[in-house]
């Protein structure tokens, strides 16, 4: 029974973005020692907080979707980057 190694790497996408030329060194090297690479990009789910009479100054409400929407786009971003990656 052969066995393979697996090499681990999870991605934060928030507060900031781990850059194309890591994603893809990390990749080249899981493949140069011989292992298979496992990849998990996570989002962020923030909580939803009213700040009362701060809702009328900033718009808390659309600061939390936009960097859940940033971050959930960062996943598919990195998920397209590793497909273009495997098949290079």
């Amino acid at each position: 029974m052969t066995r393979t190694r697996i090499a681990y790497m999870p991605l934060a996408t928030y507060p900031d973005t781990v850059g194309d030329e890591a994603i893809t060194s990390a990749t080249r090297f899981a493949a140069s020692i011989g292992c298979a690479l496992h990849v998990e990009a996570f989002s962020i789910d923030l909580p939803r907080v009213s700040s009362g009479l701060g809702d009328y100054l900033i718009d808390i409400p659309g600061v939390i979707r936009a960097a859940e929407e940033r971050s959930k786009a960062e996943c598919q971003r990195v998920q397209e980057l590793l497909q273009k990656v495997a098949t290079s």
